[in-house]
């Protein structure tokens, strides 16, 4: 009886984590035959080829033997090692401690707008799958909200159910339209949080913030009075907005509300307000609000939760018994690694002697065999260094491809360097090699913005027409696709129009060319010279006059179909960049009244961010006027040192000096002012002189000839084109549209 029970106790004291592996054993005998019949072959193959001649050794059956016998030990014990081994078994009891986390997601048609890449609820989802990853012991719900709330998952520790569930979040998970944030709060209160107070709640709101009357302030005061901690995430573009698309799916239709698109805008005074509100209620009851204003950026949630809840109060989720074992594959491994090491170092051959003992002759011995080894490598040193001198050099490693990030970095730099053919390339290069949709269209964008600097900076007697010509028309083709690609963007939709007129201009200069060397070639002759050349120099009274006219009236139409119109929308830019200023300016601030590190760190890299953004709108404002050549040369100055202040402001901002980084912030919105001002009185300026042009054009002239009257017409019909042109590009920039309702 007592050898039963300590056989029982041995089984129950060992056991393999991962017995699977030892199925592996089964291919041991496979390996030992093999090596076996492996052997017996070399051995007769010897025979075969040595014949008669003596040898001095032979394969050895014994040391083959043993040799096979360490390689099948040391793949044993590595296999046995990989089924994990334990023993000495301790029974622990573990308590689980966390907190109960509801996530709360907008899946209104709102949140399909793509200012946040792939789109709104896509990122959402992101987030939240990895704060769930790093959730040890927490229990999560997930309430989706719209026109109305649905509780998609209720409290739970089974993480793969909870993913399953985000997973197939959309907007057809709630069977009415609309937001109400309010509504969503109640939900998570009465349906899926147990009755009660209690400190270890949390909700986590995640909205664009377009309420619709249901009073989500009042809503997230309750729960902070119940104990429940409320973060609230803004995402969203807080100025520009984005188009709703018609579907989840649709990548170029987008909803439209009395025939204008319509665009969603995050509502930060409104998310500012709820947490605001629950922050107020918090007392004794451990609740709060904190509000999180991501915009289009992203946000670390796991991170940011994690230091929101390290000091939060905790409740027994769930208490185990585990059994834990001590793992004895070390040993195994280390029994392995031996008897593969000793392997190779048995010989595998036996010296053959004759009676007398002594080796056999026939076969050299190893120190003859190496001397003539040393021999023949001495002499044919001067061979290989011969060869040597003939070979060509060998190629250098090849360099690492930047990938199309670095060759868009590189486009750039070459770019502000003035270095366009060189830019050029990188940016194709870029577009060709990029996965990425948004970056391939900014790459078409600058290629087609270096195509132009190369038109415009090489006149065409310093290169070939024919060159020209190619480089104005793949610019058309680079801004062309980009609108294929984003059909809201302005800027490539003007571009577009702007290089078709420069091409158009070309082609009439290069006919201009070719008839002034016709009449070079078409000199008079004999006595007809005179005649010839009194006609023609009527004909270039006649032309002189006529190009006259024609150019006056072209440079009036152009003034009063592009200054006021191109002054008017350059003040409204840069009033737009004034405002941006402004508000970086006031996160500037916010930052440095900051008490908490991590608060302070938080708001700090917010602050760096929304300077970056409006630097880089500066630049490309400063790049698109200098290339348009439409913008007073006040403006220009004025902006020129409103992007100098900014570069000292995030200087200032890398050092940690948030007032001097203010200051210079302040400086420079109060430029861009100054330049929007500058922009509208040069748009005033123009409509006056559009408007004696007018009046002068209105009064009563003689009879023109008739190629007058003809070239009035063509200009009539050109401007009407170009005011056709200028509708269509008002059109694609598209103006806001009030939502009374949500999407």
């Amino acid at each position: 009886m007592s050898g039963e029970a300590a056989t029982i106790l041995a089984a129950a004291a060992w056991r393999f984590g991962n017995p699977g592996a030892l199925l592996m054993l089964a291919i041991l005998p496979l390996v030992v035959g093999i090596l076996w019949i492996g052997f017996v072959r070399r051995r007769r193959g010897l025979v075969v080829f040595a014949g008669s001649t003596q040898q001095e050794s032979q394969p050895g059956a014994l040391r083959a033997g043993v040799k096979i016998a360490l390689t099948a030990a040391g793949l044993a014990s590595l296999m046995i090692a990989l089924a994990r081994p334990q023993a000495d078994p301790v029974e622990e009891n573990v308590t689980v401690r966390g907190r109960d986390v509801v996530f709360i997601v907008d899946a209104s048609k709102s949140m399909l707008s793509r200012d946040a890449v792939p789109n709104r609820l896509a990122r959402a989802k992101l987030w939240i799958n990895d704060l769930v990853n790093t959730l040890r012991g927490d229990r999560v719900g997930l309430v989706a909200f719209a026109g109305a709330a649905v509780v998609k998952s209720p409290l739970t520790m089974d993480y793969g159910f909870f993913r399953m569930a985000l997973d197939e979040l959309s907007p057809a998970s709630v069977p009415r339209g609309g937001t109400l944030i309010g509504d969503a709060i109640r939900k998570a209160m009465s349906d899926v949080f147990e009755p009660g107070p209690g400190r270890y709640r949390d909700i986590v709101l995640i909205t664009d913030g377009e309420d619709q009357g249901s009073f989500p302030a009042e809503a997230a005061k309750q729960a902070a009075e119940q104990g429940v901690r409320l973060i609230v995430i803004g995402i969203g573009s807080e100025v520009e907005g984005a188009p709703v698309p018609s579907g989840e799916k649709s990548n170029s239709t987008y909803l439209e509300y009395q025939g204008e698109r319509v665009r969603s805008r995050l509502d930060q005074t409104k998310l500012a307000a709820i947490a605001e509100a629950a922050s107020r209620a918090a007392g004794e009851s451990g609740g709060g609000g904190i509000f999180l204003n991501v915009g289009t950026g992203t946000i670390d949630l796991d991170k940011v939760y994690h230091d929101l809840t390290g000091s939060a109060e905790k409740r027994e989720t769930e208490t185990k018994s585990s059994v834990l074992y001590r793992e004895l594959f070390p040993y195994f491994l280390a029994f392995a690694g031996l008897c593969l090491a000793i392997e190779p170092v048995i010989g595998g051959r036996t010296r053959i002697r004759n009676r007398a003992g002594a080796p056999r002759r026939g076969v050299r011995s190893r120190p003859a065999v190496a001397t003539a080894g040393v021999l023949l490598a001495i002499l044919a040193a001067p061979v290989r260094a011969a060869l040597a001198e003939d070979k060509p050099p060998q190629p250098s490693a090849p360099i690492a491809p930047l990938g199309a990030d670095g060759l868009y970095n590189s486009g750039r730099d070459l770019f502000l360097a003035g270095k366009y053919a060189e830019a050029s390339d990188q940016f194709r290069q870029a577009d060709l090699e990029s996965r990425d949709t948004e970056l391939s269209a900014r790459a078409r964008f600058n290629l087609g913005q270096s195509l132009l600097k190369l038109a415009e900076t090489k006149q065409p007697g310093e290169e070939g027409a024919d060159q020209v010509r190619t480089r104005l028309e793949g610019a058309a083709k680079a801004f062309r696709s980009v609108l294929d690609v984003n059909p809201g963007d302005v800027e490539a939709a003007r571009n577009v129009e702007i290089t078709r007129k420069m091409l158009k201009d070309f082609e009439q200069q290069q006919e201009k060319q070719k008839q002034q060397e016709q009449s070079k070639d078409d000199k008079p002759q004999d006595g007809d010279a005179k005649d010839q050349k009194q006609d023609q120099k009527q004909g270039d009274k006649q032309d002189q006059k006529q190009g006259g006219k024609q150019d006056q009236k072209d440079q009036a139409g152009k003034q009063s179909g592009k200054s006021s119109d191109e002054h008017q929308q350059n003040s409204d830019k840069l009033k737009e960049l004034a405002d941006q200023q402004s508000r970086a300016a006031d996160q500037t601030k916010k930052a440095a009244e900051q008490q908490s590190a991590a608060e302070r760190e938080k708001e700090q890299r917010q602050a760096k961010a929304d300077q970056d953004k409006v630097n880089q709108e500066t630049k490309q404002e400063q790049q698109r006027q200098e290339l348009e050549k439409n913008s007073g040369e006040k403006a220009k100055q004025n902006i020129d040192e409103a992007s100098k202040e900014q570069q000292a402001a995030t200087e200032a901002l890398k050092k940690g000096d948030e007032k001097t980084a203010e200051a210079h912030q302040r400086k420079a919105a109060e430029l861009l002012n100054d330049a929007a001002k500058a922009e509208n009185e040069a748009a005033e300026q123009a409509k006056q002189e559009e408007g004696k042009k007018q009046e002068q054009n209105a009064k009563p002239k003689e009879q023109e000839p008739k190629y007058d009257q003809t070239a009035s017409q063509l200009l009539d019909k050109e401007r009407r084109e170009r005011d056709a042109r200028q509708q269509v590009l008002r059109a694609l920039r598209g103006t806001p549209v009030p939502v009374e309702k949500d999407w």
